[in-house]
């Protein structure tokens, strides 16, 4: 492959009829939200987060809990046209936690109509190479299924949903075989079927470190300190400047932090991750928590310990917004 300055992976896949049928097949049936839920979520998915208002929302019920799919209303475009925020909620009893906080683009490339999911910051690029893969006929649009993008009985359309895969790449799910293209100076092109595979390890290797981190957010939402010994080394050390103070914690000293209970504006706290360093059995991860008048930044540091990655440090940096 090129030099990484002039690098950028990205998989794509489209997925076959019998995948997409069967996706329509077996989704929870969606239904219109009453007028105080569609409020509560519009506020928790985009007024809070975003500063923007809800486009369309839709409940749906799945495993025992209560969920909705929000689309916020366009906050920027690609190639002219108009991309949103598309977010995930769960109602739980303190209120509708919204998380999962993805950019959807409703395109139209050669005579097809797609809907396109990618990271956010990372439309532009899945764009361009999902209309250099079409134009390059290299897999048949023709297999699209039904779907929609959170409104009930929408018209066929062509979906194709991207996940962050590193620094450098996105990965599409629901192809049996996945088609890997780089970006280079003039354009993109396919990367050989050996490189490939070298890029896919890469991308399940990130992927189970940032496990741990996930746990992470979920132990700060829950506030139940067991959600981190789970994932925290138990010789990890928590580090911060506090109040202009150097502060060093134990994992159990940080456990004895939290309560068990809901922060009271949990509603209001987006967390992303927003890096991944992989080097055999050490990774790095940055993650951030926006809320209230401060944006935290966590640096984690990971080793892999028995096959399962750990947390073995955490520093915390806070500025204000």
């Amino acid at each position: 492959m090129k030099p990484a300055q002039y690098r950028y992976a990205i998989v794509l896949a489209l997925a076959l009829a019998g995948a997409s049928q069967a996706d329509a097949i077996h989704a929870p049936p969606r239904y219109l939200l009453s007028p105080e839920d569609l409020a509560l979520v519009e506020a928790a998915a985009c007024i809070q987060p975003h500063g923007l208002k809800v486009d369309r929302a839709v409940g749906y019920d799945f495993r025992g809990t209560t969920n909705a799919r929000a689309r916020c209303r366009s906050h920027g475009t690609v190639d002219r046209q108009p991309m949103h925020y598309f977010v995930s909620c769960l109602r739980e009893p303190a209120g509708w936690r919204c998380t999962n906080t993805i950019e959807c683009l409703r395109a139209k490339i050669g005579s097809k109509e797609f809907c396109l999911f990618a990271p956010r910051g990372r439309m532009s690029e899945a764009y361009g190479a999902i209309k250099y893969v079409v134009q390059l006929g290299k897999f048949d649009i023709g297999q699209g299924g039904v779907s929609d993008d959170v409104q009930p009985n929408s018209r066929t359309v062509y979906h194709v949903h991207t996940e962050p895969a590193g620094e450098r790449a996105l990965r599409i799910q629901g192809h049996p075989k996945w088609l890997y293209v780089e970006r280079v100076p003039d354009g993109y092109r396919e990367i050989p079927e050996a490189e490939a595979k070298v890029l896919a390890a890469q991308i399940e290797e990130e992927r189970g470190a940032r496990g741990p981190v996930y746990a992470y957010f979920y132990g700060h939402h829950t506030g139940n300190p067991a959600n981190f010994r789970a994932d925290f080394l138990p010789t990890a050390r928590i580090e911060e400047i506090r109040d202009g103070k150097f502060v060093s914690w134990t994992l159990d000293e940080y456990c004895g932090q939290f309560s068990g209970h809901l922060a009271e504006d949990w509603a209001k706290r987006e967390r992303t991750i927003e890096h991944t360093v992989v080097s055999d059995d050490t990774a790095f991860v940055t993650a951030t928590l926006d809320h209230g008048a401060t944006v935290l930044t966590d640096y984690f540091v990971l080793l892999k310990v028995d096959g399962k990655w750990k947390i073995a440090s955490k520093v915390q940096a806070a500025r204000p917004k």
